[in-house]
């Protein structure tokens, strides 16, 4: 079996290879005809963003496949090159790089064509997929509590898509790496089919493989509908279950109608490695603002003490000019916080005075000031 998995890695890295044929004599329209490797790595870098990103989630993608196979006592099987040192190594970048192309290329060089070429390609650069809105960009540490009960022996199909589910909220080289082995080892065709198309949906690199050959066992073709309430998730958090091992640094309460600004200011605090709750994104698949009940209180009540802080989002939408709360959803957060002594901070976006102790925000911006970064991830440790 590892001779045949490597095989076919060759022959995809052999096909995978001539893919970058055709983007690379584009590029080639865009520089002068003195040019080094790296010259040429630049450019590409630069008007095909998305092809190299894609390289770069390859080499992670087995890079982290050989690192498991070290960690499990057996040899690397891949050793996939360095996404430069791969371009580098292209057929079609040792031709262009070759003396005689160069001459040629001397010989034929005009400076208003390569003009008119880094304007064409300018004009058709294809960005990465950003990481979908309600995704968030940090691993924190109950993820590996979650794969490792995926992979626990006797976990149930209906167990593996509630952690599938979690997992599919984060965007990371963790969570990437992790769907990653789905797609190419899990034999269940329901769950892998979700990992490739999940992948897709990230625009991270890819194959979708073929269905593995043999006797099909019930587990292989078996098929479940993950479809859980609010109350499957109270019952969860009451019990000794994987949604009690969780942790979160901030719960930021919130009027609904400030949506996008949760959605920036998840992006400012991620980018400093720190992870919030805010229920339609981090119990989306079990919270509905639509279909809200006793349980959805248990629920958030439950959050509250598993964050270490909260963060009050304090905008027109959310209180009045008599500094009244305008939600009562929002309300019975905010006291409730207070109840169990959780430390409550205020973003305040009004020109009203704050309900709580006030983070800093840059001059006319929404953005927290470093110092509000800093006193945030004091506040969580």
């Amino acid at each position: 079996m590892p001779g045949k998995t490597k095989r076919k890695f060759v022959g995809e890295t052999i096909k995978y290879k001539k893919s970058f044929r055709g983007p690379i004599l584009k590029v080639m329209k865009t520089i002068a005809y003195e040019y080094t490797p790296e010259a040429l790595l630049q450019n590409f870098q630069k008007f095909y963003p998305k092809k190299w990103k894609e390289l770069n989630d390859r080499y992670k993608q087995y890079q982290g496949l050989d690192d498991f196979l070290v960690k499990s006592g057996k040899k690397r099987r891949y050793k996939h090159l360095s996404p430069p040192d791969f371009f580098k190594s292209l057929p079609i970048v040792k031709s262009v790089c070759s003396d005689n192309y160069k001459q040629q290329r001397q010989a034929t060089f005009n400076e208003e064509s390569m003009a008119q070429a880094v304007e064409s390609m300018t004009n058709t650069i294809k960005s990465p997929q950003p990481s979908p809105l309600l995704m968030q960009e940090v691993d924190p540490y109950y993820l590996e509590v979650y794969i490792a009960a995926y992979h626990k022996r006797g976990s149930t199909h209906s167990e593996k898509l509630e952690i599938i589910s979690e997992l599919r909220k984060f965007n990371t080289e963790r969570t990437q790496l992790f769907f990653q082995k789905l797609n190419s080892s899990e034999r269940n065709n329901h769950i892998r089919n979700i990992a490739f198309n999940h992948l897709q949906e990230l625009g991270a690199f890819v194959r979708k493989r073929k269905g593995f050959k043999g006797k099909k066992k019930q587990y292989h073709l078996e098929k479940v509908n993950f479809k859980v309430t609010q109350q499957d998730l109270a019952e969860l958090l009451s019990s000794n279950s994987l949604q009690s091992t969780k942790t979160f640094d901030c719960f930021v309460s919130h009027s609904y109608k400030d949506s996008p600004l949760i959605t920036d200011l998840k992006k400012q605090l991620n980018k400093h490695d720190i992870h919030i709750y805010y229920d339609w994104s981090s119990d989306n698949d079990f919270l509905k603002r639509e279909l809200t009940s006793e349980f959805t209180e248990i629920v958030l009540k439950e959050r509250i003490k598993q964050s270490r802080i909260v963060i009050f989002v304090q905008t027109n939408h959310s209180v009045s000019e008599s500094l009244k709360v305008k939600s009562p959803w929002v309300q019975m957060e905010l006291d409730y916080a207070v109840e169990v002594g959780k430390e409550v901070y205020c973003l305040n976006l009004t020109k009203l005075s704050p309900l709580f102790s006030e983070l800093e925000l840059q001059k006319d911006n929404i953005e927290l000031t470093k110092g509000s970064i800093s006193f945030i991830k004091t506040s969580i440790k």
